[in-house]
């Protein structure tokens, strides 16, 4: 799934973007930011991915000219979509 409007692309977060979301999660000024403020691991990120690749979670990578910027997520959104949590961050 992606979304393309106004020059940013929301695209489905997949295998290969790890490592650039859990290095940009992992900036100061980010961390700063949530509630969670340790360096992610890469264990750790792998075991976010796996938790969150599933059909009531929706992780998009904000691509901004071709770089990969933030992600934009949905989680826990139950069958009949009445409610859901969601974050992003950009580094």
């Amino acid at each position: 799934l992606t979304l393309r409007q106004f020059g940013i692309e929301l695209r489905r977060m997949v295998e290969i973007d790890k490592e650039i979301v859990r290095l940009g999660r992992n900036k100061d000024f980010v961390r700063e930011n949530h509630v969670y403020r340790k360096i992610i691991s890469e264990a750790e990120q792998d075991k976010w991915f796996d938790e969150m690749n599933r059909k009531e979670h929706y992780v998009f990578v904000v691509v901004h000219d071709g770089k990969r910027i933030g992600v934009v997520y949905l989680r826990d959104i139950p069958e009949n979509r009445a409610s859901s949590t969601c974050g992003l961050f950009f580094w």
